[in-house]
């Protein structure tokens, strides 16, 4: 049993050898930079902190079935009157379900929808953070601005011109407050 470079990265290999690619990069790069990639690796290789995940999911869900009622309510979320529109109330009272039903029937209006779940009352799970929903609707409407920006900064300006460009309903479900939006 001995480890070569080419069973690092044979198909199907679950994990890097940390000890063999620190070999390699002290035999390339010289042992000064040993300590550095070490470091870069285990600071990549730890998994994501629930808060910094946003799940953007496209297109929007549909209702469940078994969303009745709230004729009235469906009929004052309306396309026409609005660019930004909350809906609030306690929980379970049905909010999401309005939502859901609202964008179903308005999707032919828009190019592209996305839904993104803020966890703001998740009980296991953190709210996610605002800099998280950013990297996530970059990622999903415009994908390549995503790969190649450094900041948050280019990355609201790709997701600006985007929005821009293009009609897209954007629902952000179960927020904390209105400070969580």
């Amino acid at each position: 049993g001995r480890v070569t470079v080419y069973d690092c990265f044979r198909p199907g290999r679950k994990r890097v050898s940390v000890d063999l690619v620190a070999g390699i990069v002290h035999v390339l790069a010289g042992g000064q930079w040993v300590g550095a990639w070490r470091a870069a690796y285990a600071t990549h290789s730890r998994p994501p902190r629930a808060s910094s995940i946003a799940a953007v999911r496209s297109p929007v869900p549909p209702p469940t079935t078994n969303f009745v009622g709230r004729r009235r309510e469906l009929s004052r979320v309306t396309l026409s009157s609005f660019r930004l529109s909350f809906v609030a109330g306690g929980p379970g009272v049905g909010k999401t379900e309005l939502v859901l039903a609202s964008a179903a029937q308005m999707s032919a209006a828009f190019d592209r929808e996305v839904f993104v779940s803020l966890r703001g009352f998740d009980p296991v799970l953190p709210p996610v953070s605002w800099r998280s929903v950013l990297a996530g609707l970059t990622r999903v409407l415009c994908p390549g601005a995503a790969s190649v920006a450094a900041d948050e900064e280019h990355l609201a300006l790709a997701l600006t011109e985007q929005l821009r460009a293009r009609r897209t309903l954007v629902v952000l479900d179960d927020a904390r407050d209105f400070s969580h939006i």
